[in-house]
């Protein structure tokens, strides 16, 4: 159950990127809300297989996709 919950708390922080990409940071936030970033996670369009992972400081770009409501899928085991 613990991690469930933790998995709730995963934020994205989607910043704004080129027309062609976007950018952003994965993170979740401890007892004391210091933001923690998430290696290695899984970031991809749902419906596709255009994806990435996060770096070592939790950050990633994606290549855009087009579409009309396009959803993230974002996933991380740890």
């Amino acid at each position: 159950m613990k991690s469930f919950i933790s998995m709730i708390l995963i934020l994205l922080a989607i910043e704004t990127g080129t027309a062609q990409t976007l950018t952003g940071t994965v993170y979740e936030k401890d007892e004391n809300q210091n933001e923690i970033p998430l290696v290695g996670t899984n970031i991809f369009w749902a419906g596709t297989e255009v994806g990435t992972t996060s770096d070592d400081a939790g950050k990633f770009t994606l290549r855009r996709v087009d579409g009309d409501t396009l959803k993230l899928v974002i996933s991380y085991i740890g």
